[in-house]
């Protein structure tokens, strides 16, 4: 779709003053009795005329490419999140936080949310296995925070590997974050 009568920069420059008639009656008139101010019976100089056709030729030009591109773009789906199987004794923190999930949005971006407690603690422990085409191609690791078991807040890593296994690597078990885990599946 092309987008025409606009006016270029140079018609743009030259409505100078001296370019049209400062005789023409362009002032605001106030009709008798009325208090709302009315346009001048004169007619607007040609020149001041044509570039105002053309912006609002522009103007009604870019409102069809809104309208085209509304109809015409592809809509970004968001699946549901999944569940995982946990395992190796993590749980769902429960008590009405995230419980832990993952999708792929419509860009092929996994996401990873949830808290999760009480499972194994050491480095390389699965968390749970992401199914194929979830999968980075390469590792990542991703810093985010965990809780101890005496309530101290302390940093904490989890990995995302090419086999899909999300793993422990620093941290504790009181709770564990895997919010905000984010990456390009393979």
């Amino acid at each position: 779709m092309a987008v025409t009568n606009f006016p270029t920069s140079t018609e743009i420059t030259n409505l100078q003053a001296s370019s049209y008639n400062a005789g023409a009656n362009l002032g605001t008139n106030y009709m008798p009795g009325s208090a709302n101010p009315s346009l001048p019976n004169a007619a607007l100089p040609e020149n001041i005329a044509t570039p105002h056709s053309r912006i609002k030729g522009f103007i009604e030009g870019v409102k069809q490419l809104i309208t085209w591109l509304k109809a015409d773009s592809p809509q970004l789906i968001q699946e549901a999140w999944v569940a995982p199987t946990l395992l190796n004794s993590w749980v769902n923190l429960a008590g009405g936080f995230a419980t832990a999930g993952y999708y792929k949005d419509s860009t092929g971006t996994v996401k990873i949310k949830g808290l999760i407690r009480s499972g194994t603690k050491t480095a390389g422990t699965v968390f749970f296995t992401l199914p194929v085409g979830y999968r980075p191609a390469e590792d990542c690791n991703f810093s985010g925070i965990a809780l101890t078991s005496g309530s101290v807040l302390v940093l904490a890593e989890a990995r995302v590997a090419p086999n899909g296994n999300v793993t422990f690597q620093t941290g504790d078990n009181g709770w564990f974050s895997l919010q905000n885990i984010q990456f390009r599946a393979a």
